[in-house]
């Protein structure tokens, strides 16, 4: 029998062992699980395998951490609203001077999440405002995604800047966001300066968002993910001893701030449909907690590969293929 903080009608018994549930952790403050079946965890793990090839041979494995994807996917179920961070600036010589595989993977998480309905915020440098507010109108236009969403930028003007920005009237029991995660985001290394892969700094073309996670870090309730693919982005501070060991350049670039979750993605080149989508699980739709108060109401994501159910699949709602080739061009350039 399990408690759960939310009442359901009884399940019917499945002998199939890939149905069976697993309980993972994702969250320690409040302390937090979450259900999610043996198929479910299966299909990410396969996802995280992939996500995790090293097309630039950076040697980036010694980065992994087994069902970072996972637990952090848990974790946005259990969400109702996410700030997306992305925006590296490594060519500091162009203009604009960001890496284009952020931006668009921000926008890509922004339209699966939005369909899923959660509601979703960018942040980003405020020097680069404009242009992610252009892009998003145009991923809007082209039916990436179904409605923009709200780009912003912060500034740190005072110490309390990142609690009035995370939090309603800086009341910690009333958080804008349960969720941030940083995509390709530059992360601040433990000099206070901002690293590319050549070790320039770069600090002059970034803004302080990584106070937003330190910030979070210490209110109950918002869990925080990064995505990166050296070791220099924001939230990759949890592998920072992996980073300073094997990545090029790694003692001096590697980001000091941690995610709860540290997801390492190599792979440069969106997914294809049948493999990127996201879904319910339907076997444990909810989560339970050992303080037994409500929390949100959830759905485990699952990424089902080709034939599997689909039917509360919102990529398959929402019709994915403006998405894929629009993708498909940011990541090429075209």
């Amino acid at each position: 029998m399990f408690l759960s903080d939310r009442e359901s009608s009884p399940a019917h018994l499945t002998s199939d062992p890939e149905q069976c549930p697993m309980a993972l952790c994702i969250s320690q403050q409040p302390l937090r699980y979450s259900l999610v079946s043996k198929a479910t965890a299966q299909r990410i793990r396969t996802l995280e395998k992939i996500i995790g090839e090293d097309p630039g041979e950076r040697g980036i494995q010694a980065l992994f951490v087994q069902d970072e994807l996972l637990k952090s996917s848990l974790s946005l179920s259990h969400a109702s609203s996410v700030l997306i961070t992305t925006g590296f600036p490594t060519h500091f010589k162009h203009d604009p001077p960001e890496e284009n595989d952020g931006p668009p993977g921000a926008i890509a998480m922004a339209a699966t999440l939005q369909a899923l309905g959660k509601e979703v915020a960018i942040v980003t440098d405020h020097r680069a405002l404009e242009m992610n507010i252009r892009i998003m109108k145009d991923a809007v236009e082209k039916g990436v995604i179904k409605t923009a969403v709200p780009v912003l930028s912060f500034q740190d003007s005072g110490p309390d800047s990142a609690r009035h920005f995370l939090l309603h009237d800086g009341d910690p029991k009333r958080p804008r966001f349960d969720h941030l995660v940083a995509i390709e985001r530059s992360g601040r290394a433990a000099d206070g300066n901002y690293y590319n892969m050549r070790e320039v700094n770069i600090k002059h073309l970034v803004d302080p968002i990584d106070n937003l996670f330190t910030t979070a870090a210490e209110i109950p309730g918002i869990n925080t993910t990064g995505i990166g693919d050296g070791g220099n982005e924001l939230g990759m501070g949890k592998v920072k001893e992996a980073v300073s060991a094997y990545m090029p350049n790694g003692k001096l670039i590697a980001c000091d701030v941690a995610a709860d979750f540290a997801i390492t993605a190599g792979r440069p080149r969106p997914l294809p449909p049948h493999v990127a989508s996201t879904s319910p699980d339907p076997a444990y739709p909810h989560h339970f907690a050992p303080s037994l108060k409500p929390h949100f109401p959830v759905s485990s994501m699952a990424l089902p590969m080709a034939g599997d159910h689909l039917t509360q699949d919102p990529l398959h709602t929402h019709n994915p293929q403006p998405l894929f080739s629009w993708l498909s061009k940011a990541f090429t350039g075209l």
